[in-house]
């Protein structure tokens, strides 16, 4: 007869000695080893569920020298574009039998140094790290600690590490293009940050459109807009700074907005909404296409890059380090398409003066 649940926590030794069998025996029917019997399987799992038994984690990593726990560093869990990450990375690591930690660095490097330190000591097996501008150290310490680690997002030159990256300047190309082929005639290229790792690649792919299709003039067109978040638009300060800039914006004739990625998109056409500009002002593109991913009520016309690519190869590049891949380090450059959802405002323009020049 299997014994009650007592309040003391049952070990593997409790397991068989109720069963009759060794520790051992116990140990490797629970693990599905096939040199235990079908019917000893079978019973010693019984009384395993019965006795409400769990496999203490801590003796496993001690005893194989990993914990089946990775972990994933992101920049900021406010973002749903971070949201998105941390579900799809979640499922990965459940696919390869990883117990998922999420943390969030709020971009300072300080803390996210940190928070890695605190994440070895706790025996992860490996992370997988956004990296920031000042990841420098991070990486550094990683590389010491000969803990495993992918970047997502980004990679980090000069360092040679597994990443799975996106291709910003692609899909800034694809946002400007998408802007002019609905028949924008004067873009600009608006962000609330020069800082991002990002914003290199998506400032040139901007630029490189809007040489494609003969508004060379346009290529330098970057308007900086600070605080552009959920919190600080409706700050009174902050609100009247970014309407003053859009305004100005408006007031020269620009008539499309290719926004650094979707939450600063959805802070402009709040702003937009609460300061009575005319819905049709601007048209609007960006990157990441949240609304792909997650249930929302404000899709927008948005590069999407593949969380889900993102996180399942950055899952599986840490996981086969883990198990000890010792090659060359990898780059996977996530796929990126256009996803229209009408705030380019096709269906309002003549596109007929709008093709790619011949010359690049």
């Amino acid at each position: 007869m299997v014994p009650s649940r007592s309040k003391k926590r049952v070990t593997l030794q409790d397991v068989a000695r109720a069963t009759g069998y060794s520790a051992t025996a116990v140990s490797r029917a629970l693990k599905g080893m096939p040199d235990i019997s079908p019917e000893a399987t079978r019973r010693i799992r019984k009384a395993a569920e019965e006795m409400h038994y769990v496999a203490n984690q801590s003796a496993v990593s001690l005893r194989y020298g990993r914990s089946n726990t990775i972990t994933a560093i992101l920049t900021d869990l406010v973002n749903p574009f971070f949201t998105s990450m941390s579900a799809e990375i979640q499922s990965a690591a459940q696919e390869k039998g990883y117990t998922l930690t999420i943390l969030s660095s709020q971009g300072t490097a300080g803390l996210e140094l940190e928070l890695v330190r605190q994440a070895v000591s706790r025996h992860t097996d490996g992370i997988l790290l956004f990296p920031s501008c000042e990841s420098e150290k991070t990486i550094q310490y990683l590389e010491e600690m000969s803990v495993p680690f992918v970047l997502l997002a980004h990679d980090f030159p000069p360092y040679e590490a597994d990443c799975v990256v996106i291709n910003d300047e692609l899909a800034g190309f694809m946002a400007t293009e998408h802007l002019i082929q609905a028949g924008c005639r004067n873009p600009a290229f608006v962000s609330a940050s020069a800082d991002a790792p990002s914003f290199e690649g998506r400032r040139n792919g901007y630029a490189n459109a809007c040489i494609r299709y003969g508004l060379s003039e346009n290529a330098g067109k970057i308007v900086i807009i600070p605080d552009l978040n959920a919190s600080a638009i409706h700050r009174k300060d902050t609100l009247l700074a970014a309407t003053e800039s859009l305004r100005r914006l408006r007031d020269s004739g620009v008539d499309g907005l290719f926004l650094f990625c979707d939450v600063e998109a959805w802070c402009v056409a709040e702003i937009l909404r609460l300061q009575g500009f005319r819905p049709d002002t601007f048209s609007i593109t960006s990157i990441d296409n949240i609304a792909g991913n997650i249930l929302f009520p404000a899709p927008l016309c948005s590069a999407d890059c593949s969380i889900e690519t993102l996180a399942k190869t950055g899952v599986e590049l840490l996981s086969s380090r883990i198990l000890g891949d010792t090659s060359e380090p990898k780059k996977v450059v996530s796929p990126v398409h256009m996803v229209c959802n009408g705030t380019c405002r096709l269906h309002r323009r003549d596109t007929s003066l709008f093709r790619p020049s011949l010359s690049r």
